[in-house]
């Protein structure tokens, strides 16, 4: 099956629901459209919008859909041994660790591009393993207005050999911060160094529902009419996370006034409760790397949809 292009303008809003993560980064829109694409091919979605008060099916719906064996095999790929640790209440879904690692063929003064992947394929759903792949790959690229001339981490690795300009170094990594039958949480993560003092870094999550296929997002969790009580929530978790780094920041005044607090969709389901990641220099200097808020599900359960709260809790 080819992808069919679609013009990035034409995404206009946020995606919610199965239809896409959240996303604030540089170079969200490039991050979202290809996001788009796939979800489209992996979910069957026919639309970039999905009606705010979805529910989940119930939890004894027997699925007709079953996950096929996966086949991802990247080139220069070189997997583990399968790991099925036991996490929360129940084992968790099976992976395969991936490692590459490219060399650019433009090199000066022995200075060469350098392309570093780590990810992670789950064993038993192909097209899962397929998304994080792609969505991975779209993080290579720093800029939003153009579609990126690759369609996956093996592709990117040969597109980088070829262009990769002397010293660039970049560093992609799927990492799995939660395993369990009900839900998984992925931690894509880019450090880009192309020149100059700093390179970019910056996290976007994932959170898929095995059971039902999907991914959830911030807009698909919590109860629409509640969304503004959510940023009350959050913008009280930024007070306390500033008190925690007080000694960092000095006069804590002064640091919020240069860096005032922002709302930030990209949200991880955590056991515990929801962890929002900014971006550097989103929130804060780059001294303080990428800021993650934390904020327990006692803060919230007023305002998730009563069926997400469960599956957050593991129940």
């Amino acid at each position: 099956m080819s992808l069919k292009m679609i013009k990035p303008a034409a995404i206009t809003s946020r995606l919610i629901s199965k239809c896409a993560p959240a996303n604030n980064h540089l170079k969200s829109m490039n991050f979202i459209f290809w996001l788009l694409i796939l979800i489209v091919l992996v979910t069957g979605c026919s639309s970039s919008k999905v009606a705010p008060n979805i529910t989940l099916p119930k939890r004894d719906l027997t699925l007709s859909n079953k996950p096929s064996p996966n086949t991802l095999a990247p080139t220069n790929s070189a997997p583990t041994a399968i790991q099925s640790a036991q996490t929360e209440a129940g084992p968790a879904l099976a992976t395969q660790a991936i490692t590459m690692a490219f060399k650019g063929k433009n090199c000066l003064n022995n200075q060469c591009g350098k392309l570093t992947i780590t990810s992670v394929a789950f064993t038993e759903f192909k097209e899962f393993s397929a998304f994080i792949d792609l969505s991975l790959a779209t993080m290579a690229s720093l800029d939003s207005n153009s579609v990126p001339p690759y369609r996956g981490l093996a592709s990117l690795g040969d597109y980088f050999e070829e262009t990769a300009s002397p010293g660039k170094d970049v560093v992609l990594e799927a990492k799995v911060l939660r395993n369990s039958p009900t839900i998984v949480v992925i931690a894509l993560s880019s450090y880009i160094f192309s020149g100059g003092a700093n390179g970019q870094s910056s996290t976007q999550y994932l959170n898929w529902l095995p059971d039902f296929n999907r991914l959830a997002t911030l807009r698909s969790i919590v109860i629409p009419e509640r969304m503004p009580q959510f940023i009350e929530v959050l913008k009280q978790a930024h007070q306390n996370w500033l008190m925690q780094n007080r000694d960092a920041m000095g006069n804590v005044a002064q640091f919020s006034k240069q860096w005032p607090f922002k709302p930030n969709y990209n949200v991880a389901i955590m056991q515990q409760g929801l962890q929002v990641s900014y971006d550097p220099y989103t929130i804060a200097p780059k001294s303080f790397g990428e800021p993650k808020i934390f904020i327990p599900y006692a803060q919230v359960e007023d305002i998730m949809r009563p069926e997400f709260l469960r599956i957050a809790n593991g129940l």
